[in-house]
């Protein structure tokens, strides 16, 4: 059995992760645990929020923990590192967004995580940052608009928001989660992160288009399907990539 650690920054994200690994890894036999981390660094506390232990057929065992902030995701990552190296994980993956940096530092903070690893043993980590914000996946998925409400035509969006899902490049746009709120905004609804809207959102998204289409019009979207790929390879992984 092969063990991965994902690391996230919000319940949106916990829940897209774990929605898009059951239906990416349906081949699979594979087992899904949730967890929340709360508290101040060094004194962190795990729940454990949906427990799915594997059984001796589980191929893939992978645990989602909720940091609950983006800042925390990387301190997160480096202070479990080792027990989850000690406990046979294969890697790490952390996402969180780059908002409220700027594009032109996402290099520089990719560097800057690295070179904190330096001198740390343990597993591969590879962070991923949304650009600007996780809600840009969501909008790039345009086909799910229409099924939250038929009025929702990338031509309609197009017309009132000077933009397009479908063919423009939602890592381009500044705030996706206000442009989310505003688009849903227009047929009486709102995006307000609760646990209950993020389900429907989700459960409205085309996994298939997205690994299809998608990827190739987000490239951190790409970077997390290449590294979940990599995982769920028969072969062993290259920790290069």
């Amino acid at each position: 059995m092969r063990k991965l650690a994902i690391f996230v920054e919000g319940q949106t994200e916990q829940i897209f992760v774990r929605e898009f690994l059951k239906s990416f890894a349906s081949q699979h036999s594979i087992s899904i645990e949730e967890a929340d981390m709360r508290g101040k660094k060094k004194i962190r506390t795990v729940t454990l929020i949906k427990h799915e232990p594997p059984n001796p057929e589980t191929e893939f065992y992978i645990l989602v923990y909720n940091s609950g902030s983006d800042e925390i995701v990387n301190s997160d990552m480096r202070e479990l590192r080792s027990k989850l190296t000690n406990n046979g994980y294969e890697k790490i993956i952390g996402l969180r967004d780059l908002y409220p940096k700027n594009i032109s530092e996402k290099a520089t903070l990719e560097r800057s995580f690295q070179s904190s690893l330096r001198n740390q043993p343990g597993i591969p980590i590879h962070l991923i940052f949304a650009v600007m914000e996780f809600e840009a996946w969501f909008l790039a998925e345009w086909t799910h608009f229409q099924k939250i409400d038929p009025r929702l035509t990338t031509d309609f969006i197009q017309q009132e928001f000077g933009f397009n899902p479908e063919i423009d490049n939602m890592e381009n746009r500044p705030h996706p989660a206000e442009d989310l709120d505003l688009i849903y905004q227009r047929v009486g609804r709102c995006y307000d992160k609760t646990k209950a809207q993020v389900e429907e959102i989700v459960s409205n998204l085309d996994f298939d288009f997205i690994c299809l289409d998608v990827v190739n019009r987000v490239d951190q979207l790409k970077l997390f399907v290449k590294q979940i790929t990599t995982f769920l390879s028969i072969e062993e992984p290259d920790e290069t990539q």
